[in-house]
């Protein structure tokens, strides 16, 4: 049963009115005008029922949310002792439709992602871009100080440069927010991106690198919030949260995993090779995916 948070609020707030003591007529008509709003909203037939000291809302579907008991919930684990002599005061449980959980949550959507090609590929893709680009950032201080031969500051001008980027980067994204064709602009703004982490292994100019990484700031906040965008308004709105948990996993796991990669190469070759190699290799996927004009945005 799904039920907006706003109007569990005004269900809410109507019963509990209806248990100040107004009366049996005001109480049946607050159910009434609670059950009324939840059905408008879409959430199916309720009966909600209030007996002067709690209320329970029960849906169609065989779910039901209750506050005010001063019973423990049936489903209360035995294990969680209870002090000798100790009192409910009050309880709330929450039964579903007899799914079994979190677990049985995610295989679906896990299912619902896999039987689609265009998440797929947008999870595959976000995955690409942080974990052979994110590098880019975790190195900074590495190449102020191998490179360049600074200290603190030489690494504060590079991500303060970087970050500057990222913003700008946001605001354009914002400023373009009804732009059509969203995913052939996110795979060439991560084409671009990958010119840039090539030209930022190679240089040897500090004022290069810093437009290199201003410029590197716009693409990669450009291409992650074109294809988080394009991920929600793929997924149904029954299904919206848990796509977004894994398209996150793929996106936040990249991270690590890409710089523990990196890091071996720098250790075992240079910090050239590394970013320069993960570069290449992003260029060669988006250019894949541009050359068989993948269509992300139908």
């Amino acid at each position: 049963m799904k039920i907006k948070t706003s109007v569990v609020a005004v269900a809410v707030a109507g019963v509990a009115l209806a248990l100040t003591g107004c009366g049996q007529a005001a109480e049946q008509a607050a159910e009434e005008a609670a059950e009324q709003a939840i059905e408008a909203q879409g959430g199916g037939d309720v009966e909600i029922d209030a007996d002067g000291e709690s209320f329970s809302v029960e849906g169609e579907d065989g779910s039901e949310f209750s506050v005010g008991s001063d019973e423990l919930p049936d489903d209360f684990p035995a294990e969680v002792p209870i002090p000798e002599g100790g009192t409910v005061e009050s309880s709330s449980s929450v039964q579903t439709d007899g799914k079994a959980g979190w677990f049985e949550d995610m295989r679906e959507g896990f299912r619902f992602v896999t039987s689609r090609p265009k998440l797929l590929m947008l999870t595959f893709l976000a995955f690409a871009g942080t974990f052979l680009g994110m590098p880019i950032v975790t190195f900074l201080p590495v190449v102020a100080k191998s490179i360049f031969g600074l200290k603190a500051n030489g690494y504060a001008w590079m991500m303060t440069t970087y970050g500057i980027g990222s913003v700008t980067g946001a605001l354009l994204i914002a400023a373009t927010a009804h732009a059509a064709k969203k995913g052939k602009m996110a795979l060439e703004l991560q084409l671009a991106f990958a010119c840039l982490l090539i030209g930022f292994a190679f240089s040897r100019s500090l004022p290069l690198s810093l437009v290199i990484a201003f410029f590197a700031g716009i693409c990669i906040v450009g291409v992650i919030a074109l294809y988080s965008s394009l991920v929600q308004l793929t997924a149904s709105d029954d299904m919206r949260g848990r796509v977004m948990s894994i398209f996150m996993l793929a996106f936040r796991g990249g991270m690590p995993l890409g710089n523990l990669l990196a890091g071996y190469v720098a250790q075992r070759w240079s910090i050239t090779v590394a970013l320069a190699v993960n570069g290449t290799v992003l260029a060669s996927v988006a250019l894949f995916f541009i050359a068989r004009r993948t269509k992300l945005d139908e």
